[in-house]
């Protein structure tokens, strides 16, 4: 058994009648969570799925997720969770790269769920019992047998990749327990804990910072369904429910700030976690001089997990110290470390790190060298050990804590038939960045308009990444060898 379920099991077996998970009018204990995880693992063993098995999770924010994930923890299987949010050309793409021999879907509407609609060939078996809720499996009969991941590995998690094609990270139930406990030392988690998680749970982000950091430690996690979710409900839920442990991202606490300050009370609240984009300086200062606390920005990357925790906030510009088990070194062009407060790439090392990409072996090479982890961030360290942000060497586009490549908006544009060139860049936006696309036209195409582009992004892409901005313009501005100028594009706005 791995170290991840026996750790849980072993916090069934010490707070069994405990509410692990609370949604709503509904809540599951502790030892009930680890029975139905249980069952689940077994009706997928009897279904013929093996460890090392590939299954693709419907990425939907019920309990059921959790159930279902640690049900293929237990039997030794690998998951991919498939965000809700995604369209159903990009889901495509993951399952094309994942290769599930099964998908467990939790929500007939999900867009893995549509996705299979189209699947007539594959098997389906409903393993729901009465009254309760919808968990069907897919069986593909050519693949339902195979088992393609390595002994250990339990998420193939997904990210945009530097080339425009999603790159699946591999992460091990070991990795993920380090993850995990690492965060849960470095804030001193413990089962007095209440969290209040508003993230999606196909993201680390909230699965492991916000969901299994609490059931690691015996706490309580209420998981609200997202649908309707707003600032003033969220408030509400840290006041009634006295929440210990909450995290967003900065837009959220920057749309607090329109709360009146007597209908906020976040007494309970030990750590108001700002994390999965750029906290801005002007959030955390309106933030204090509002509420009179501070936000505590955490900083990380899937391939690692959470690598600083500002964990006093008082310099809200800081991404604080190193978690617990963290190794950071900063490290100029040549490799060698830098002094203090000099400008260098951030390189980690831990036993959350993950292992690689799934069938992307040039790209690990680039980033896994030498035992450690190439973060691609510029920072610099701080005479108190702390670190603080310079900038990135890669080029995503940060929107709302979820990272967008440009080169895969830019492949999705030039599908179309009326667009011959476009290039995507990021622009500092209310949600971290906006993506803005130029784009030109294909000869003898005078009509296409902004308004046309937003509207074929609308059905390729999901939301988070379609372009805010659009702008046509004549000719995309190049160096000599061709390479387009991105950051001379704003000035061929005249």
């Amino acid at each position: 058994m791995s170290t991840l379920i026996a750790h849980f099991d072993a916090m069934a077996l010490r707070h069994g009648d405990k509410p692990a998970l609370i949604q709503e009018h509904r809540q599951i204990s502790y030892g009930q969570l680890r029975e139905a995880s249980e069952r689940l693992a077994q009706a997928l063993s009897e279904a013929g799925l093996r460890a090392g098995a590939h299954i693709a999770l419907d990425g939907v924010n019920e309990i059921e997720f959790v159930i279902a994930y640690l049900a293929i923890a237990r039997m030794g299987a690998c998951l991919a969770p498939i965000d809700s949010r995604l369209s159903l050309p990009e889901v495509d793409v993951l399952l094309a790269d994942f290769q599930p021999g099964a998908c467990l879907l939790l929500d007939e509407g999900s867009p893995l769920s549509q996705a299979m609609q189209a699947r007539s060939d594959w098997q389906v078996l409903s393993l729901s019992g009465p009254d309760e809720p919808a968990v069907t499996l897919w069986l593909d009969p050519l693949r339902c047998h195979a088992t393609p991941a390595q002994a250990g590995d339990l998420v193939v998690q997904y990210s945009s990749g530097s080339t425009g094609k999603p790159k699946g990270i591999i992460l091990s139930r070991d990795n993920i327990f380090h993850k995990v406990n690492n965060w849960n030392i470095t804030l001193d988690i413990s089962d007095k804990d209440v969290f209040l998680c508003t993230l999606t749970l196909s993201h680390c982000y909230g699965m492991y910072v916000h969901t299994l950091a609490g059931l690691l430690a015996g706490a309580v996690v209420h998981l609200p369904r997202l649908a309707g979710l707003t600032p003033g409900r969220i408030l509400r839920m840290l006041a009634d429910w006295q929440v210990t442990v909450f995290g967003s991202l900065p837009y959220m606490y920057q749309l607090w700030l329109a709360v009146p300050a007597e209908r906020v009370r976040l007494d309970s609240v030990r750590y108001l976690i700002s994390g999965s984009a750029p906290l801005p300086e002007v959030t955390a200062r309106a933030f204090h001089d509002t509420f009179g606390r501070n936000l505590n920005q955490v900083y990380g990357l899937t391939e690692i997990g959470l690598i600083t925790f500002n964990k006093h906030g008082n310099n809200p510009m800081s991404l604080g110290w190193p978690t617990a088990n963290m190794v950071c070194r900063v490290v100029d062009e040549s490799g060698q470390e830098c002094a203090v407060d000099q400008p260098g790439e951030l390189l980690v090392r831990c036993a959350s790190m993950a292992r690689g990409y799934l069938d992307n072996p040039e790209e690990a090479r680039e980033m896994f060298r030498d035992g450690w982890l190439h973060t691609k961030d510029v920072v610099r360290r701080a005479a108190d050990g702390s670190f603080v942000m310079c900038g990135r060497l890669s080029q995503f586009i940060n929107v709302g804590g979820n990272k967008v490549s440009p080169a895969e908006v830019e492949n999705t544009l030039l599908a179309h038939p009326a667009i011959k060139e476009a290039a995507v860049v990021g622009q500092r936006g209310a949600a971290g960045e906006d993506v803005v696309a130029f784009i030109v036209r294909q000869p003898g195409q005078p009509h296409l308009e902004p308004r046309d582009v937003f509207q074929y992004c609308a059905e390729a892409l999901s939301g988070y990444k379609r372009p805010r901005v659009v702008h046509i313009i004549d000719a995309l501005p190049k160096s000599p060898l061709g390479k387009v100028l991105k950051a001379q594009l704003f000035t061929c706005l005249g």
